[in-house]
């Protein structure tokens, strides 16, 4: 799993699940690229894609570099923010507070673990923040509590093998030695 490269509404700090509104920055556009360059040397079987735009914009740099067609999958979204879309990250803790939610962690399990059972073979699924740490979290036996420390940067790699139900790496900048051996089978 790939995290989005970092957007407008991370540098304006937005909490946002707009499907086509704060695309990549500069910055944003090399990580994606030095994403794509970590996974150029494997082959895959698959690539999927959130349908916001930022990570429709990772995907496609990646796309290009491992040849392999970008499929939409609504299960990778963004979390679904109601009615703190569009708010700064301030604004929504205040509204929080105040009762205002987005969407549930069990909303989240529900529909990566729809994804996860649905792909077979080598897949890259270019997603968020939330849904890469609910994918892992999932197979750590964590509960949402318990998952807060798991940091999920712009643009890293986070890799799960389905069949031994292992997490080989989590927010990681580069393709490991481990990853590496399973990747190259």
């Amino acid at each position: 799993m790939i995290r989005h490269g970092e957007s407008e509404s991370n540098i304006l700090k937005i909490m946002t699940d707009d499907p086509d509104k704060y695309p990549l920055t500069q910055n944003g556009i090399m990580q994606a690229r030095a994403a794509a360059e970590a996974l150029s040397e494997f082959s895959f079987d698959s690539l999927y894609s959130s349908p916001v735009l930022r990570a429709r914009q990772t995907a496609s740099i990646i796309s290009e570099r491992i040849s392999t067609k970008i499929q939409i999958n609504d299960d990778i979204r963004e979390t679904s923010m109601g009615n703190l879309n569009g708010l700064t990250s301030r604004e929504a803790r205040e509204r929080i507070e105040m009762g205002a939610r987005y969407e549930s962690w069990d909303s989240h399990l529900k529909r990566v673990s729809n994804f996860m059972s649905g792909v077979e073979g080598k897949v890259v699924a270019v997603s968020h923040a939330m849904p890469i740490r609910v994918m892992v979290s999932s197979v750590l036996a964590m509960d949402e509590t318990e998952s807060r420390g798991i940091d999920i940067p712009n643009a890293s790699i986070s890799a799960i093998d389905l069949e031994k139900n292992q997490v080989i790496c989590i927010g990681s900048s580069s393709v490991s030695r481990r990853l590496r051996m399973i990747l190259q089978q």
